[in-house]
């Protein structure tokens, strides 16, 4: 058996095919000198009878075949392609081992570590699933057929029916320790047996899903073919060569017509884009200050035909090579199942004609389909007194919002992006009309203090910071400069600002926040960072207002006030280390939330908006030392 496995390796994956993300960068010529290399391997960590594969950063020559040693035994490696070989660890006890492949006069060398196999108590299950399997995959099929609409021949189908109940009639024949070895050989292959169902290639990832999927599977019939080929050809074939032969090529077929199958799926697909149009649903793009549009996202994809061979889109080229690889290897599998046919008096015929060459694909299918908001982006504003913030983003659709801080109408060009190597930009014209935001008011029973108030989603906000200095005049303290707190408000410590709301009204948790920074479209991956958050939509910029004193603004920060939050630069009054001091004032804005943080409760979560930083921070404050100005959210 071990000699066989020797020889197994010998013959492995004779069809040169290139997958690409296994090549080498180099590859040696025939007069050029190999330096001793390390070679990388697909496992360093493996059991008997696993075959793994080898590859070198410094490439490797060209050949079919190499010697070397394992330990102390003389090996056999195969090669696939300039970049790749394969060998089986022999069945061999457990530990550390030196594997030295000769370069003509070089050596390429890797330590690998074989660990013990789990004893095998049930061969005959772990067999039998595979003739299970075998049986299975004329039923799956069949789903592929349903799937693609195109038919699997009935002498394809024929040659697998006639196949596995050969293999039954030889395993019947087989002794007690051909099982288990053909059982070991499946359990430390199991990518060889796998009769499961294929992945369906969804709209979107097309091309990446099917070069994806193309590269895996090319491999597995790569050595599913190596090991169905030597099978048959071996000079004695035992009754355990033959069961390999033909559990191997039932596979094989299988999986060829399944790749089949997806080229095919991938001909009837559109998976290259053309272009992409932005619309707004109106004929000319007139936008009111801080509107929100809903702009539909299109993208028009056409098929793959013959003009694509010359495509410079590496992706596609990739994509294409894959398929013309397929259809050389499937020639290769048609040879080898007439002679297996031969040999064991097999009926049905061989494969069909597989799908076309690209270049044999006259014309093309377009379809326009929705593209995804979240390759979206608008640039290059022409207008500094213009600003833009896509808050919301879904497969079809973007929320933009455009804004000035002028009381003007605003004629302005923007580029729009979709983020796909084929689409160009696109500039569109547009007019933002100057409007002034319209608040409501509520009156603080309390004091009088009449406040402004926005709307944003489902809650509603102060849109000026609280003022209220409680029944006796002492609560909270002001800014020096701001005596009576009608700029920036009161300054509170925690506890006195959970206090401070009117009736109706309290102060925001940490998730009341979060839930208004995503209704004005954050990533909802940035809920749970602390800096700069929503820096992708300029959440700062939305937030703050347009003429605060803002010290150290710049074009990329400064406030659109987009939805009348209205922040300006109070900064926070600091406690902790003696006299009241003023911290960051004019660079910064803080706001308690009522959620409090750390191990000891000792702390509360803040938001803070810098004049630097085009999102908005979440952070943790000493419930004691710091003093911050207060937003209310309605009950």
């Amino acid at each position: 058996m071990q000699k066989f496995f020797f020889e197994l390796t010998t013959f492995l994956l004779l069809a040169t095919i290139t997958i690409s993300n296994l090549s080498c960068d180099k590859v040696f010529g025939e007069d050029e000198e190999i330096p001793d290399t390390y070679l990388n391997a697909s496992q360093q960590n493996a059991i008997p009878y696993k075959i793994i594969s080898l590859w070198s950063d410094e490439g490797i020559p060209a050949d079919e075949e190499f010697t070397g040693t394992f330990g102390e035994l003389e090996i056999t490696v195969c090669q696939t392609e300039p970049a790749l070989l394969h060998f089986m660890i022999p069945d061999v006890n457990p530990g550390s081992y030196n594997l030295t492949i000769n370069f003509g006069d070089y050596e390429g060398y890797t330590d690998l570590t074989i660990e013990l196999s789990q004893p095998i108590s049930n061969p005959d299950e772990i067999v039998n699933n595979v003739i299970t399997g075998a049986n299975q995959s004329l039923q799956f099929l069949e789903s592929v057929e349903n799937q693609t609409g195109q038919q699997v021949s009935e002498h394809e189908k024929l040659f697998i029916t006639n196949t596995i109940s050969e293999m039954n009639s030889v395993f019947a024949t087989l002794s007690t320790s051909e099982k288990q070895e053909f059982a070991s050989f499946i359990i430390a292959n199991p990518e060889l047996f796998g009769f499961g169902g294929s992945r369906t290639i969804a709209s979107g990832e097309i091309l990446e899903g099917f070069r994806d999927f193309m590269k895996t599977n090319m491999l597995k019939i790569m050595i599913a073919g190596g090991s169905f080929y030597l099978s048959f050809t071996a000079p004695e074939p035992t009754g355990l060569t033959k069961i390999i032969a033909l559990a191997s090529g039932v596979y094989l077929v299988k999986k060829v017509l399944e790749l089949g199958m997806t080229v095919l799926e991938i001909y009837d697909a559109s998976v290259v884009a053309e272009q992409s149009e932005l619309t707004a649903g109106r004929s000319e793009l007139v936008f009111l200050n801080h509107e929100e549009i809903m702009f539909d996202v299109k993208v028009t994809y056409r098929t793959i035909y013959k003009e694509d061979i010359n495509t410079t889109i590496p992706l596609l080229q990739e994509v294409i090579s894959l398929i013309h690889n397929y259809l050389d290897y499937r020639d290769k599998i048609d040879g080898y199942i007439i002679k297996f046919k031969s040999l064991f008096n097999i009926s049905g015929g061989g494969l069909n004609p597989g799908p076309n060459r690209v270049s044999e694909i006259q014309t093309t299918t377009s379809n326009e389909i929705d593209g995804d908001g979240n390759l979206v982006n608008i640039i290059d504003i022409n207008n500094t007194n213009v600003k833009v913030a896509i808050t919301g983003r879904d497969v079809g659709w973007i929320i933009a919002r455009f804004s000035t801080c002028e009381d003007e109408y605003q004629n302005f060009n923007f580029t729009y992006t979709y983020d796909d190597p084929v689409v160009d930009d696109k500039g569109y014209e547009a007019m933002l009309i100057a409007t002034e935001i319209i608040y409501h008011e509520i009156t603080d029973g309390r004091d009088g203090k009449v406040y402004n108030t926005i709307d944003i989603g489902n809650q509603t906000w102060f849109a000026e910071n609280l003022n209220y200095w409680g029944e006796d005049g002492n609560l909270g303290l002001c800014d020096s400069n701001d005596l009576t707190g009608e700029i920036n408000g009161r300054y509170y410590d925690f506890y006195d600002a959970e206090e401070a709301c009117p009736p109706g009204w309290h102060l925001p948790s940490d998730d009341e926040w979060t839930e208004l920074e995503l209704a004005l479209g954050m990533d909802p991956t940035d809920v749970d960072k602390y800096d700069n958050r929503g820096e992708g939509i300029g959440l700062a910029s939305i937030l703050k207002s347009c003429d605060a004193g803002w010290i150290g603004w710049n074009d990329n920060n400064e406030g659109i006030n987009s939805i009348g939050f209205s922040i300006k630069p109070s900064s926070h009054i600091y406690v902790g280390l003696g006299p009241y001091a003023i911290g960051g004032f004019g660079h910064r804005s803080d706001f308690w939330s009522s959620t409090s943080s750390g191990f000891s409760g000792d702390e509360a979560y803040i938001r803070s908006i810098h004049y630097s930083q085009s999102g908005i921070r979440k952070d943790d404050y000493e419930k004691h030392y710091f003093q911050l100005t207060a937003r209310c959210v309605k009950d």
